[in-house]
């Protein structure tokens, strides 16, 4: 038995992190479950999902009213359905036995929870971090929901599966990519020429996207970006979340992409692109555009059932004309994650990779043309 009061909106961020780590389809009480460990004026809080992600935060000023500290299984969506109208500012939790009572002005609430002895923490790596650096949590976000966006982890045809990561011992730098080779997504943080790196990690898409989704980006904050031998971790604070590595290539991935040297460049604006975009995919019955450039304008066209959807941007471009056929998905879905910001698009007059890149964080984009057609 164990009674204690804390912070209910302190506690409410917590569930609502803990809750979509959790997966929500499993019989196993025990992982649709977050486990709470009482210690003192702390509670330390674990949430796991099975094979991929651990997740670990702290609730301080927990003040026990009644009983030892102890451990005890949580219902996670009960609490966060529980908690989430609740306007009281201190909320009161009893544990006895199987059955848990929760009280907060005006009302009590009890049901039953089962027990058992599972543990997040024994899957929590013992050994010290083989590397360590800091990066804005907002760049860690934007590259890791990129990276996902062009993983593949299904096919048995793809070399490089997950979300990966390269790092370098020698100044701090971190690289982050994911690739289905036909495109490939890759942002940098401290990375030069000489970075110096060592075997590449992955993890899980769905580890990366659950890891984006659980930064904390307000006010520049910094996240530490750990490599364990069994994965990786991110801390901000006292949240930290560990994900599982999974086998991966261990080289660099812009081999696959070696028929060209990008040698031309345009700049435009990414909202332009998405607009245009949008409106040829609707037109589009394969989902194909034909992008145009030449010294004069870009032209971005789409054909369906003889219908077709011309849109026109000016352009200053000084290189050779082209004209080049991309999967619009896949250039909208890149243009949907840079923002607002301006693009810089490198490519080959030929049909080689063609490179998009941000100019605020440097955020790449390779993407392979799927036809090449005469101007």
């Amino acid at each position: 038995m164990i009674s204690f009061c804390c912070n209910t909106e302190e506690l409410r961020q917590i569930v609502k992190d803990a809750v979509r780590i959790i997966p929500t389809r499993t019989v196993e009480d025990r992982f649709y479950s977050f486990r709470v460990e009482i210690d003192g004026s702390t509670a330390t809080i674990w949430a796991t999902r099975p094979g991929e992600v651990i997740y670990r935060n702290v609730l301080k000023n927990v003040v026990i009213l009644d009983g030892e500290p102890s451990g005890f299984l949580v219902h996670a969506t009960r609490l966060a359905n529980l908690l989430a109208p609740l306007t009281a500012k201190v909320i009161t939790i009893s544990m006895h036995g199987d059955k848990m009572t929760v009280q907060a002005k005006p009302g009590r609430w009890t049901y039953e929870q089962k027990q058992c002895e599972y543990h997040p923490a024994a899957n929590w790596p013992s050994e010290a971090a083989s590397f360590s650096t800091d990066v804005p949590a907002a760049w860690l976000r934007t590259a890791l929901k990129a990276a996902a966006m062009c993983a593949d982890e299904r096919s048995q045809r793809a070399i490089i599966r997950g979300v990966n990561f390269c790092v370098s011992t020698s100044d701090g730098g971190l690289r982050v990519f994911g690739t289905d080779g036909s495109r490939m997504s890759m942002a940098e943080h401290n990375w030069t020429t000489d970075s110096l790196t060592y075997s590449a990690k992955a993890i899980h898409v769905g580890a990366a996207n659950l890891l984006a989704e659980s930064l904390d980006t307000d006010n520049s904050s910094l996240a530490t970006f750990r490599v364990y031998s069994s994965g990786v971790a991110v801390v901000q604070g006292d949240r930290r979340i560990f994900c599982n590595g999974v086998p991966t290539y261990n080289g660099d991935p812009m081999v696959l992409f070696e028929r060209g040297m990008p040698n031309q460049d345009f700049t435009f604006g990414a909202e332009a692109w998405r607009s245009m975009l949008r409106r040829a995919l609707l037109m589009s019955d394969d989902r194909s555009v034909t992008i145009n450039l030449d010294s004069e304008c870009l032209e971005l066209q789409a054909e369906c059932a003889g219908r077709s959807c011309v849109d026109r941007l000016p352009s200053h471009f000084s290189g050779s004309p082209r004209s080049l056929l991309f999967n619009g998905r896949l250039l909208l879905e890149f243009m949907e994650t840079v923002g607002d910001e301006f693009v810089v698009w490198r490519g080959t007059p030929d049909d080689g990779p063609q490179i998009f890149e941000s100019e605020v964080d440097g955020l790449r984009f390779v993407l392979m043309p799927l036809v090449k057609t005469a101007v």
